[in-house]
């Protein structure tokens, strides 16, 4: 069972502290439970409640309206919704109720809303990584368990699969595109819309993964031919680690263009070899 602060609450529902305490105060939304010391937290299923609340609440139902229903009724409003309305706001809700609740089902219903967006990229922008960036801003205070955040993962890194999977072949006189995360970084989802993008455009790719070692690239680039190596980064670091990793990504290189992704590579201060591009979105990709 989640046991969650209500600055923990903010940051998943997107309701103020001080919002849902005056809720708490005027029409008892939820009721926190206290510790042993008197400090206040939530379950699970009172999260699941306050989301559905921030939906109707963002949708115009004022909240003394809210107030009066049952939990089951507040859901069955946002269904209702749902069927009427698509909205980022209520499709990253969702997303955390259905990794909090271990939904596959719900996670795979929202995923699939994908495709009312004008790409798959675009969705992921919009939904997918401010739900991550809800999820990874509790990490280092414990109040989500790693096995939820892992599932939903899973679930997400799969449906792109699936989605990779149904693109047809390019042609083999295409561009051949390696792609690959640095070694210790795990954070794969940005790389595979990465190749959802150019397998889509028509290129050919070669896909290492996370966490490749500079062996794993010498030995792919001694065994058949590469037009680019495309590196894409997230982890927090020091400069430092990351010019490294450039110096030595610059090192293998032998003729292929080189591009950096990523949030890691954004540093004014950073450099970078002659000739390398540096993408700042998944439109600069495709746009490429």
């Amino acid at each position: 069972m989640g046991h969650y602060s209500i600055k923990d609450l903010e940051v998943l529902s997107g309701i103020k502290a001080h919002t849902l305490r005056i809720w708490e105060q005027r029409y008892n939304i939820v009721e926190p439970h206290r510790t042993d010391t008197n400090i206040r937290y939530y379950t699970d299923d009172q999260l699941k409640v306050l989301l559905n609340v921030s939906i109707l609440n963002n949708f115009g139902y004022k909240i003394s309206k809210i107030a009066k229903l049952t939990p089951e009724e507040i859901a069955q409003e946002v269904l209702r919704i749902d069927q009427k309305e698509l909205t980022e706001d209520l499709l990253v809700n969702q997303l955390v109720e259905g990794m909090i609740s271990l939904n596959k089902e719900l996670l795979r219903k929202v995923l699939a809303k994908g495709d009312e967006f004008p790409s798959l990229s675009d969705y992921f922008v919009k939904v997918v990584f401010p739900f991550l960036g809800r999820v990874g801003t509790l990490w280092t205070s414990n109040s989500i368990n790693p096995g939820q955040e892992h599932f939903a993962s899973n679930v997400i890194k799969r449906f792109l699969l699936e989605k990779i999977e149904k693109l047809d072949e390019p042609s083999k006189n295409s561009p051949m595109f390696l792609l690959f995360l640095p070694e210790g970084d795990w954070h794969e989802l940005s790389l595979l819309i990465a190749e959802y993008i150019l397998k889509k455009e028509g290129n050919q790719v070669l896909y290492l993964g996370a966490s490749v070692p500079d062996s794993d690239i010498r030995a792919i680039l001694s065994l058949t031919h590469i037009d680019y190596l495309l590196c894409v980064s997230i982890l927090s670091q020091p400069l430092e680690s990351v010019q490294e990793t450039i110096d030595r990504l610059g090192d293998l290189e032998g003729g292929q263009g080189l591009i950096f992704a990523g949030r890691s590579f954004y540093h004014e201060s950073l450099k970078f070899p002659k000739g390398a591009r540096i993408l700042h979105s998944f439109e600069d990709l495709r746009t490429f």
